[in-house]
């Protein structure tokens, strides 16, 4: 748990690391810092990528184990499962109380628009 929980932080860090150098390097190039620019392009940037990605390779492999219990990306099924749970739920309470107030007591007939019968 905490091994995971550290690198899902490494990740994290890794990211926001890679914004700030994106944007360090369009400073540099708007000022034409070319030096600074290349020094960022393909060195720091190639680095933080490189870190990027065997820290995602790693989480995929705990994910791929069953070891992971925070999972980083969400899957179709996932997402198709809870979308199933959302919608049936409305329309089977909803269901459920139209059903029961339409017939109480005769008032449907009574409601305004309905037709008695």
């Amino acid at each position: 748990m905490e091994n995971e929980k550290g690198l899902l932080g490494g990740i994290k860090s890794i990211r926001e690391q890679l914004d700030a150098k994106q944007h360090d390097l369009s400073d540099a190039q708007r000022r034409g810092d070319w030096e600074r620019a290349a020094r960022i392009q393909y060195g720091e940037l190639a680095e933080l990528r490189k870190q990027l990605a065997d820290g995602e390779q790693k989480l995929a492999a705990m994910n791929a184990d069953g070891q992971a219990l925070v999972h980083e990306e969400v899957t179709a099924e996932q997402v198709a499962e809870v979308r199933q749970q959302v919608v049936r739920r409305p329309r089977l309470a909803n269901a459920g109380r139209r059903a029961g107030k339409a017939h109480e007591d005769g008032r449907a007939a009574a409601r305004p628009g309905c037709r008695p019968g």
